[in-house]
């Protein structure tokens, strides 16, 4: 699955503007250094993988979680919503894990399970604004 979430992380980063990865933007884990304002991606289990006529699977659906953090909810909500829209509208799309990459991964599709939604505020008081993600993609 950590292929996934490279694959994730670099896919926002080279698609936005506001996003950086291992500066604003990480995969698997938010770090104690991380700005106020940062987004994880994170996994969150997902369905069993299909198989072609009960062979092995021709593609996976794992799902992932986005969380946004920010010390002002306006600014949670928004970048949320940036990475709601980026990531909803993945369709048959070769994602890579970075720019040096000579291999790449086929996302049949990305679909948002629900829109962002508020889980709260962290220990720092900071909001956190969450969206979940059903993905199907080839084997990697």
């Amino acid at each position: 699955m950590m292929a996934t979430l490279d694959e994730l992380v670099y896919y926002i980063d080279t698609n936005s503007t506001v996003f950086t990865a291992a500066t604003n933007l990480f995969g698997a884990k938010l770090p104690d250094s991380a700005p106020d304002s940062s987004i994880v991606v994170l996994e969150s289990g997902g369905i069993p993988p299909a198989d072609s006529y009960g062979s092995k699977p021709v593609f996976e659906s794992p799902n992932v979680q986005v969380i946004s953090r920010s010390t002002a909810y306006t600014t949670a909500r928004s970048r949320a919503e940036t990475i709601y829209r980026l990531l909803h509208s993945v369709s048959g799309a070769s994602l890579s894990s970075s720019s040096g990459s000579t291999s790449s991964t086929t996302y049949l599709s990305i679909q948002a399970i629900q829109q962002p939604f508020s889980i709260g505020l962290d220990s720092e008081g900071r909001s956190l604004i969450s969206c979940n993600f059903m993905v199907r993609k080839e084997l990697s």
